[in-house]
């Protein structure tokens, strides 16, 4: 029965032109609570119209986080919110509900991951996400950190067998230490294990023609 199913639409502001239709049409609306309408007529199934901009955002924090508009203090109170359910059902809808504004308001919380001052709702919320962030960072730096240590050994290594033959100038260590590719650097060992001298090495890099 049409009486038993209510509809949901949510506006950000009330639609004037849209409840004029409802009333020219014999439908009876009727505001039962701050920013919640009812739209009845006989035959025809319940609609409830939501008006963001009209409700109260305390008592209500889920409804309010289905906009587009959110700003952080409500992100913060919804976060809040959801921690403090105890009852499964309704903190799996809650968590419905979040998902939904993240969804909606990817800038925002994109921008609240990177707040220093993060509630500890929201950073429960995002623990996974901000604990493989972490862990990726740190391998990212990890292995940027291994890269360079190679490299600067390997150049250092270059410059004392160089050493031996002679004495390396200013512009070849220099030339030397800036050079990021290993595979270059480990040619570079080799050579100038097998040369007679540092001009030898000149030569061969192409330093000297």
């Amino acid at each position: 029965m049409p009486e038993d199913i209510t509809i949901s639409f949510v506006r950000e502001s009330y639609q004037r032109e849209l409840f004029k239709w409802f009333r020219d049409n014999n439908y009876i609306v009727e505001k039962t609570y701050g920013g919640i309408y009812y739209i009845v007529k006989e035959g025809f199934f319940v609609t409830q119209i939501i008006v963001l901009k009209e409700l109260d955002k305390e008592n209500h924090t889920c409804l309010t986080a289905l906009t587009r508009k959110m700003d952080k203090d409500s992100a913060y109170r919804l976060a809040e919110f959801v921690a403090d359910l105890t009852d499964k059902e309704d903190k799996d809808n809650a968590d419905a509900v979040l998902q939904v504004a993240m969804q909606e308001n990817m800038k925002l919380f994109d921008m609240l991951k990177e707040d220093e001052v993060m509630c500890d709702a929201l950073r429960e919320f995002f623990k996974d996400e901000l604990q493989e962030a972490n862990e990726r960072g740190i391998a990212i730096g990890t292995e940027i950190g291994t890269a360079n240590g190679i490299e600067i050994g390997k150049a250092e290594a270059i410059i004392e067998i160089l050493e031996e033959r002679g004495q390396v100038p200013a512009n070849l260590a220099e030339i030397i230490n800036s050079q990021k590719d290993l595979e270059v650097l480990k040619q570079w060992v080799k050579l100038a294990a097998r040369v007679d001298s540092v001009d030898d090495f000149e030569t061969a890099i192409g330093l000297v023609k």
